[in-house]
């Protein structure tokens, strides 16, 4: 295989950080359950009003509303907390190498050596410093900007379209940048409308 690309990265707490809020914002389940978290910090509100609960059986309830709420907005930080706690690579400081070629790629650690055709990857995100691979069989590889051996991070992401034929989807966007999306998204919508 012509390396084109090739990146050596590892596990750093930047890159756990990272993985926690797209594993967060990306999975299928998502806004259904926070959807629920919610529903069970309403139920908490509610329940010594609906029952003539009083005194501190309220207070334990209002207290445990509040708890799933701050759960439900804190599930980065409480899973980048258990990555950093339980992940190997990062605890062992094991690198991980992955070389780009025309057909596909590989990724490398000190144990084995894998390889992956470019039709397999299911998408492909992309904020400020990290490109993701999500692949079909839910593998999901990190590729930091800053850890680029050879070749170039920017010319990168063409590549990465052209190889996947997919587009980069961007993540861990600003307020201000998802507003700005969003209006695009509305004035495209709007235009489409009208050509009708």
């Amino acid at each position: 295989m012509t390396i084109l690309y090739e990146v050596e990265t590892g596990h750093s707490s930047k890159v756990l950080k990272a993985f926690a809020k797209i594993y967060n914002e990306k999975t299928k389940n998502n806004k259904r359950l926070m959807f629920r978290y919610m529903a069970v910090a309403a139920i908490l509100f509610t329940i010594p009003r609906a029952f003539g609960v009083a005194g501190n059986e309220r207070l334990f309830y209002w207290g445990a509303g509040l708890a799933v709420i701050a759960v439900a907005f804190l599930r980065d930080q409480i899973s980048y907390l258990g990555l950093l706690y339980r992940d190997p690579y990062y605890k062992n400081g094991i690198k991980i190498r992955m070389s780009f070629g025309h057909s596909g790629f590989e990724v490398q650690d000190k144990v084995r050596t894998v390889s992956y055709k470019y039709n397999l990857i299911r998408n492909l995100y992309a904020d400020r410093d990290i490109y993701y691979i999500h692949m079909e069989d839910d593998d999901l590889f990190l590729v930091p900007k800053e850890d680029f051996v050879s070749g170039d991070p920017v010319k990168f992401y063409d590549f990465m379209q052209n190889a996947a034929r997919k587009e980069f989807e961007g993540v861990n966007l600003s307020f201000k940048q998802r507003l700005f999306r969003k209006r695009m998204e509305m004035a495209r919508e709007r235009e489409e409308s009208e050509e009708k």
